[in-house]
């Protein structure tokens, strides 16, 4: 019976021992599941929390974008020219108030409200640029605020979120339509201006090709109407003017055609020059750039003129030393008083430097110098008089002759004789 008691007991300090053992183990595992429940909520608390911070960023961005579009809308409303949004049907969605001005709606409400458009074919212009996925336009006249205006309307596609929209605009071109009427009348004034000039005048456009040309350039080059209508290149101008020796001799051709095509490209100042074609014939050419691009070619045959040149040279060389070999001094003063010709026995007879005769004086200048020359005595009043009678003589274009008497007991002849350009002629020569 003792044994039994202590197996009895032993069985149940064993049995209390498990349960306490057990009851460890539960307090364990409650105590885990308390930890990770704490944990899942500070995780979930710091979730949220980023959640919360991210949602008030995009809220922010939003009312910046609704702030963005309303500012836009706003802009859009100022513009002074006709601006609109057409949704996906081409129906209008948005104007501004300049487009309900051009449409005569009170509002753009409405104008969105009864579809009013620019003009009939608007929303077909838009339906073709969705179509081609790119900007279309055209050019209408309309009646705006009781002016009829040309405008131009376009159409440029784009793709929303619900699918392809448009936007419109229109430029209002009245002002670019009169300048261009004016430039035109001022274009047909200057060609009929050109047209009638007995000069050579052609003009090559940007891509070298002949643009205009009056009568007397083809008169002058002896090229037919109907080549010249053709528009020929500057290259084939070139070309045929060589066939026909009607160019100077260069031994490079190709290097003298280049030099030429160059200036379509880099001529910035007018350029003049010389040209002596094989026939003796001498022309004067002027290149010009042209404010549209390319050329303005002024051709003049100066053979004739350069001819009478050198004859009025040779003469004039001529007549100078006809006037040099005079035993009779001889003196042109012009129409302003100054000595412009004088030969040295008019030097030699008035004892003047050839020094201050050849830097053309003033009349009063060379009575001044001549002074000691002429016998007028110690009486400054008397040369004042005879200064201003001389003076007058030759001055006031009228013949006189006089004598004037010298230091020396000799006389001077003078005599005076008006010319046709408003120059005076005096002869003096010395007499005893």
């Amino acid at each position: 019976m003792g044994e039994g008691l202590v197996v009895a007991v032993a069985v149940g300090l064993a049995t209390v021992a498990g349960m306490v053992a057990w009851r460890r183990r539960g307090v364990a595992v409650e105590r885990r599941a308390a930890a990770q429940a704490v944990a899942e909520r500070i995780l979930l608390c710091a979730e949220l929390t980023r959640l919360e911070g991210a949602l008030a960023q995009e809220r922010a961005a939003l009312r910046a974008s609704e702030r963005s579009l309303a500012e836009l809308r706003v802009a859009l409303g100022l513009l002074p020219l006709p601006v609109w949004l057409r949704g996906i049907d081409g129906a209008l969605v948005w104007c501004n108030a300049a487009f309900a001005k051009a449409t005569d709606s009170p509002t753009p409400a409405a104008v969105i409200i009864g579809q009013r458009e620019l003009t009939a074919g608007s929303r077909d212009l838009a339906a073709r640029a969705v179509a081609a996925g790119q900007l279309r336009g055209e050019t209408r006249h309309l009646v705006i605020d009781g002016a009829r205006r040309m405008m131009e309307i376009s159409e440029i596609p784009f793709t929303g979120e619900d699918g392809p929209h448009a936007i419109g605009f229109a430029l209002d071109r009245g002002r670019e339509e009169e300048v261009r009427a004016e430039l035109t009348r001022h274009v047909k004034t200057y060609t009929l201006l050109l047209e009638q000039l007995g000069t050579a005048v052609a003009i090559f456009g940007p891509d070298r090709c002949l643009r205009f040309h009056n009568q007397a350039y083809a008169r002058l080059w002896g090229f037919e109407e109907s080549w010249l209508n053709s528009r020929p290149s500057f290259s084939e101008v070139l070309e045929e003017l060589r066939t026909r020796r009607r160019l100077p001799e260069h031994v490079d051709f190709p290097l003298f055609r280049r030099e030429w095509l160059d200036l379509f490209t880099s001529l910035i100042e007018p350029r003049e020059t010389m040209e002596h074609l094989p026939d003796n014939t001498a022309l004067r050419m002027l290149v010009v750039p042209h404010p549209f691009g390319g050329l303005m070619i002024v051709t003049e045959d100066v053979t004739a003129s350069l001819a009478l040149q050198s004859s009025y040279h040779s003469l004039e060389t001529v007549h100078r030393e006809v006037v040099r070999s005079l035993t009779e001094g001889v003196a042109v003063f012009g129409g302003d008083g100054r000595l412009k010709l004088f030969n040295p026995a008019f030097a030699n007879l008035w004892a003047l430097s050839v020094e201050l005769l050849a830097a053309s004086p003033h009349v009063t200048i060379v009575l001044d110098s001549a002074r000691s020359r002429l016998d007028h005595g110690d009486d400054g009043a008397a040369w004042v008089a005879l200064k201003e009678e001389l003076v007058a003589a030759i001055l006031d274009r009228s013949s006189r002759s006089g004598r004037l008497m010298c230091h020396d007991g000799s006389g001077i002849e003078l005599t005076t004789v008006p010319l046709s350009d408003g120059a005076v002629l005096c002869l003096s020569q010395s007499v005893v």
